[in-house]
């Protein structure tokens, strides 16, 4: 958690998305509850390990969570969900 708040320099390193992504889905449970929003992971469980900061891709990834609650905080008249996953073999964010 201290890595993503604090400005340092990049590290680039081999890792699984699905890792990182599930790390941030876990941080982010507090806020995706407080917003009554139900979020699934439907993550590829052959994809390579990329190359990357683990970090930056990790806030890129909280990022598109927060905006995804906020883009669903007017709806009243159905469930919230946000689904995370890869379709149509690319990475895809779905809001419900």
């Amino acid at each position: 958690m201290r890595a993503l708040l604090k400005k340092a320099r990049s590290a680039t390193e081999r890792l699984d998305m699905n890792e990182a992504i599930k790390e941030i889905v876990i941080l982010t449970q507090s806020e995706v509850g407080k917003n009554k929003v139900a979020l699934r992971t439907e993550l590829a469980a052959d994809l390579p390990p990329v190359m990357g900061d683990r970090v930056q891709l990790q806030q890129v990834v909280m990022n598109l969570i927060l905006n995804g609650l906020e883009a669903m905080s007017t709806v009243q008249d159905r469930e919230r969900e946000l689904v995370m996953g890869r379709f149509f073999e690319r990475p895809t964010f779905r809001l419900y």
